[in-house]
C-alpha cells in the first residue's frame, strides 16, 4: 500500500513514526495528516479515541503520552538517528546490522524489541535502509509465535523432505521455506529472493492460520477498516487507492 501510494518521503516518515506509534493505518493517517504533527501525535496519545492495532494496545495511557513527548525533543531527530550511517560499514550503498537497528529503535521509550524488528522489516522494505535480515540474526530476534511456527513445520514436513541436518527447527524451516518458495520474490519492490525476513512473517501467520485465528485477507481488511476510520482524511483516502484488493 505505501509502495504503491508513493508518499513524499517527508509525508512518509511521518506516517511510519506514528505507525510504529499506534500500529493502526487510520490513526497514522490522521497525525500525518495534521498540519501540526506534534500537537496531533500527542493529542492521539492522550487519548482512547484514537485506535491502536491489537500489536501496539499497550501503547497508552503515561507510556504513550511519556513516548510522544520524548519523541518530539529527541535530537537527534528520530529518523535522523535510526538512519544515521553505521560506524563499522563501509558498504555501497550503506547497510546496517539488523541488531544494531534494533538497538537504535528500542532505545526509544516505549519501543521494546518486537516493534524495533518491526520498525526494521518495514525501513528495508520500504528502501529507506539496506538492512540484511541473514538467517543466524533474524532467528535470534524470532518471537514466541514465528519459532511455534517452526516447530509445526517440523513436525508437519520433515518426515517427507531429506534436507541436511540443521540445529534447530528455525534453521530447518527456514531452508524448508527457501527450497518450496525460492522462486518468489519480496513484495513490494520484488527485486530479490524471499528471505528469512518474509520467512519471519510467513511462519507467524501460518501458525495463527492453522489455529483458526488468522483468515487469509486479515491484514487487508484491517488496514482497509483502519483507514475508514478517518475516511474523511485526504492521506487516508491516497492509501485506499493503493491498498490491494482482497484475494
Amino acid at each position: 500500500m505505501l509502495h504503491g501510494a508513493q508518499l513524499p518521503l517527508p509525508v512518509l516518515k511521518r506516517w511510519l513514526l506514528a505507525y510504529f506509534c499506534f500500529y493502526h493505518a487510520g490513526t497514522s493517517s490522521w497525525i500525518a495528516g495534521q498540519s501540526d504533527y506534534w500537537t496531533a501525535m500527542k493529542s492521539a496519545a492522550a487519548s482512547s479515541e484514537y485506535p491502536r492495532g491489537s500489536e501496539r494496545r499497550h501503547f497508552r495511557a503515561a507510556l504513550a503520552v511519556s513516548s510522544v513527548e520524548e519523541l518530539s525533543k529527541e535530537l537527534p531527530e528520530f529518523w535522523d538517528f535510526i538512519l544515521a550511517p553505521h560506524p563499522t560499514c563501509y558498504c555501497n550503498p550503506p547497510c546496517i546490522p539488523l541488531w544494531a537497528m534494533m538497538e537504535r529503535v528500542s532505545g526509544f521509550r516505549g519501543f521494546g524489541e518486537w516493534i524495533a524488528f518491526k520498525v526494521a522489516d518495514v525501513v528495508e522494505r520500504m528502501g529507506l535502509y539496506r538492512i540484511p535480515f541473514d538467517d543466524d540474526w533474524t532467528e535470534k530476534f524470532l518471537f514466541k509465535a514465528p519459532r511455534q511456527g517452526a516447530d509445526m513445520v517440523v513436525e508437519k514436513y520433515a518426515a517427507l523432505k531429506v534436507f541436511p541436518p540443521v540445529t534447530t527447527n528455525v534453521a530447518w524451516s527456514f531452508g524448508y521455506l527457501r527450497r518450496e518458495l525460492g522462486d518468489l520474490k519480496a513484495p513490494p519492490r520484488y527485486e530479490r529472493p524471499l528471505n528469512a525476513q518474509e520467512f519471519e512473517t510467513i511462519l507467524c501467520k501460518w501458525k495463527s492460520h492453522l489455529g483458526g485465528h488468522y483468515p487469509v485477507g486479515k491484514d487487508l481488511h484491517e488496514v482497509r477498516e483502519g483507514l475508514h476510520w478517518f475516511s474523511r482524511c485526504k492521506l487516508s483516502q491516497r492509501l485506499l487507492r493503493s491498498l490491494p484488493q482482497p484475494v
